[in-house]
């Protein structure tokens, strides 16, 4: 049941909809739905951590990795950096949410070299980023602790 909820994508509430719960009764009478309140706590945050799990193994087994960071700004316009790491295939590291007044080259360098810190920067190859003023000036402040890495700008074509 969970699995349906976290991977649809559905509200918690779903499992209490009346019909929903019609519909399971009839597929196997004796399946009592799961509560939201256990849904939502104890089995998301065992998903969660056998995700967590999964994702660092990856990236331990990994040889190599590429860091990919991108800033947008969500439907509350508030301003959100993502941080992908690609290894075979690129997983989701973290994003964060950050205050307009603190998003500074020294503000996104620090945040990412937590992130090269998280994933052990001895295996970083590459790291790629935006060609923002402030994504630049990051770049400018780690290149040299990071030397042995390139760095590639991109440019937005949208």
């Amino acid at each position: 049941m969970a699995r349906v909820v976290f991977a649809g994508g559905l509200p918690l509430s779903f499992v209490k909809n009346p019909k929903f719960i019609i519909f399971c009764k009839k597929m196997r009478p004796s399946y009592d739905v799961l509560k939201r309140i256990i849904i939502s706590n104890r089995l998301l945050n065992l998903k969660y951590e056998k995700i967590q799990t999964s994702i660092h193994k990856t990236v331990e087994k990994a040889d190599f990795i590429s860091i990919a960071s991108d800033g947008w700004t969500n439907l509350q316009k508030e301003l959100i950096v993502n941080f992908i790491i690609n290894t075979l295939q690129p997983i989701f590291w973290k994003a964060i949410k950050i205050k307009k007044s603190v998003y500074t080259g020294q503000y996104i360098a620090q945040e990412l070299d937590n992130v090269i810190e998280e994933v052990r920067s001895e295996k970083l190859v590459v790291i790629i980023i935006n060609n923002v003023s402030n994504i630049k000036s990051a770049h400018s402040i780690l290149k040299n602790k990071y030397s042995n890495t390139i760095f590639l700008g991109i440019v937005n074509i949208f």
